[in-house]
């Protein structure tokens, strides 16, 4: 009987989560799941938010909607796996909390001060990174408390106790993430999130700025172009200028990327706009009632963010629009300045990303894809030594969700060429290829017994990091003699990926692609 078809959703459980195919119906199940953790989150954030500012003599809304902000921007990121990592990144989000709130009572007193301290900070969270995995884990955090920050503001009341109260409620924020996976796990198996670390940037071409640098470069330009045009623009509705410019220009997927994510909060925000002064306008987002219905958009917008990026975008625009009306500054009349000030913030985006130091798609997806297909041999190596293939599987499965990060582009080129080069192979294959290898290589880390065919798969792996690493295309494909399923189902992905290759080869013509990709398989050159 053949294997039921994988249906694409990558495991990053730690332990390397399910270890049997999942279809349609664990698929939704899993996503239902992983929903009822934000929204206890949320809720246990809130309501922890809430205690704080009865205890500190606060308006309640002045900490729990900003508590609500810092544990929704944080429930797809932290990975609960060990907590002595969380210790440093959760004391920078507490710290940057409470910073944004000095920058709120800052900015309308001299903008300029508090603009020039925002870009600091965010250019400063980047850059980090180049000193190592903890310290970028703890950089990667920083965006988050600020994006929050901007989507519930605290007002511009006096930043002290009001900054060290909030700094209380974003550890609490923090904590409440991990802590609810580690009671959904014991209670149900399901492990929910492993966690979102910063995706991993390409090396430094021969001649040119490293990638690191030039996405802090970029950041810094265009944070300080968004902060000058919003407040000369759009006076006290710059945030919408600043909120959408950081989120399109947080992508590191290069410009394709850059441009599509655009091209989908646009049409996300534009929906959103719409759906909130419906809402309003039947609804009045006051009292409990529009906390209630605050919420609820809140919840619907992280069940939509795992099924399209656009509503997803609508959905959390919808919420923000309400929170403006909650707090007293809804207008219909504003509406078209919201719409003005985020699409300019979109545009502002791409120009800068296009324009200044450039990350190229093709030298993104090339870095992302050597490092998936080190974890994949790294995955049969730890079983060719009996070293345990687990926490390998797990690293395995992460890089792959970071190739899925930045497909969606390649795809939608290769539909919209599709017909017109039949047979040259195109990088979209690649990723197709990359995630027909978790299922089986997932259940192949689970079996026992180490089989005599893995070496050759293990060979060939080791012929395509090469062939990557030297930006050429392999000279054939070979079969592994594999024993029915997982091992021939890996090889037949291992099989598709290679054929896929030329399409990332340096200045390879379309030509030579079709070629490479149609050699016969017994034309493989693969050490043994």
């Amino acid at each position: 009987m053949a294997p039921a078809p994988y249906d694409g959703e990558l495991a990053n459980a730690p332990g390397g989560g399910s270890r049997r195919p999942r279809g349609p119906r664990s698929a939704w199940a899993g996503r239902a799941y992983r929903l009822s953790l934000v929204v206890a989150t949320v809720l246990l954030s809130l309501g922890s938010a809430a205690s704080l500012a009865c205890l500190a003599g606060l308006p309640t809304r002045l900490l729990a909607l900003p508590g609500a902000a810092f544990a929704f921007v944080l429930s797809r990121r932290t990975s609960g796996r060990l907590a002595g990592e969380e210790l440093l990144p959760s004391v920078v989000f507490a710290a940057v909390a409470g910073v944004a709130a000095a920058l709120a009572w800052l900015m309308p007193r001299h903008p300029v001060v508090g603009a020039a301290a925002f870009v600091a900070l965010v250019t400063a969270s980047g850059w980090v990174r180049r000193f190592g995995r903890r310290a970028g884990r703890a950089g990667a955090v920083v965006p988050l408390a600020l994006i929050a920050s901007l989507m519930a503001p605290v007002g511009v009341r006096g930043w002290w106790p009001v900054g060290g109260w909030l700094a209380l409620v974003a550890l609490l924020a923090f904590w409440w993430g991990p802590t609810v996976r580690r009671v959904g796990h014991r209670l149900t198996g399901r492990p929910g999130w492993a966690g979102r670390r910063p995706g991993p940037l390409p090396p430094r071409r021969p001649g040119t700025m490293s990638a690191g640098n030039r996405k802090a470069l970029q950041t810094s330009v265009l944070l300080t172009a968004a902060f000058t045009a919003g407040m000369l623009l759009y006076g006290k509705h710059w945030p919408w200028t600043v909120l959408s410019a950081m989120v399109v220009g947080s992508a590191t997927g290069g410009r394709a990327n850059l441009v599509l994510r655009a091209a989908e909060r646009g049409v996300g925000a534009v929906a959103g706009t719409l759906l909130a002064t419906g809402l309003a306008a039947v609804c009045h987002p006051e009292g409990a009632q529009g906390i209630v219905l605050i919420l609820v958009v809140l919840t619907t917008a992280a069940g939509l963010r795992e099924v399209s990026l656009p509503l997803f975008v609508a959905a959390l625009t919808a919420m923000m629009s309400l929170l403006n009306g909650y707090l007293g500054r809804f207008d219909v009349h504003l509406l078209p300045i919201r719409l003005q000030a985020l699409a300019l913030g979109y545009l502002l985006a791409v120009i800068v990303g296009w324009l200044l130091a450039p990350v190229r798609a093709g030298d993104v997806l090339r870095f992302r894809l050597t490092v998936a297909l080190d974890e994949l041999a790294a995955v049969l190596d730890a079983r060719r030594t009996g070293s345990g293939a687990d926490a390998a599987l797990v690293r395995f499965e992460d890089a792959a969700a970071a190739v899925e990060e930045v497909a969606a582009p390649h795809r939608l080129h290769r539909l919209l060429r599709s017909g017109s080069r039949p047979g040259v192979p195109h990088r979209a294959d690649l990723v197709d290829a990359l995630r027909d290898c978790c299922r089986p290589l997932r259940t192949l880390a689970a079996g026992p017994v180490v089989m005599p065919a893995e070496a050759r798969t293990e060979a060939t792996v080791a012929t395509l990091r090469s062939c990557l690493a030297d930006q050429r295309a392999p000279v054939g494909l070979g079969r592994a003699v594999a024993t029915g399923f997982p091992l021939t189902e890996l090889d037949a992905a291992v099989e598709r990926l290679a054929r896929a290759l030329p399409a990332l080869a340096a200045r390879t013509p379309p030509a030579e692609r079709a070629v490479a990709s149609e050699q016969p398989p017994d034309r493989i050159n693969v050490p043994r």
